[in-house]
């Protein structure tokens, strides 16, 4: 909602692709990490990897899960396609 009362626009999955490699449980905790992995005009794609957290310090995280998501920006009204605002890349690009 906050992309919508600031800028008129949305984000909507165009596509989305998922490799699983090792399941999780009910109670694990996860480590969740996004990262853009290249940008448009209109659309971006999301490089995106799920960890099971580690039970100590010594140990490494176990990759679940990788995958990419494309999404695309839309004007919130009409839902036809519009530029990404500028302010909005720059910021998912400054993220570690």
């Amino acid at each position: 909602m906050l992309f919508r009362s600031h800028t008129g626009g949305i984000f909507v999955v165009t596509s989305a692709q998922l490799e699983y490699l090792r399941p999780a449980r009910l109670d694990d905790q996860l480590i969740v990490t996004a990262k853009l992995q290249s940008a448009g005009r209109a659309s971006l794609t999301l490089a995106q990897q799920a960890f099971l957290q580690p039970l100590s310090a010594d140990s490494a995280a176990q990759l679940l899960c990788q995958g990419s998501v494309r999404l695309g920006w839309v004007d919130a009204t009409s839902l036809r396609p519009a530029r990404i605002p500028s302010s909005l890349i720059e910021q998912l690009s400054s993220l570690p």
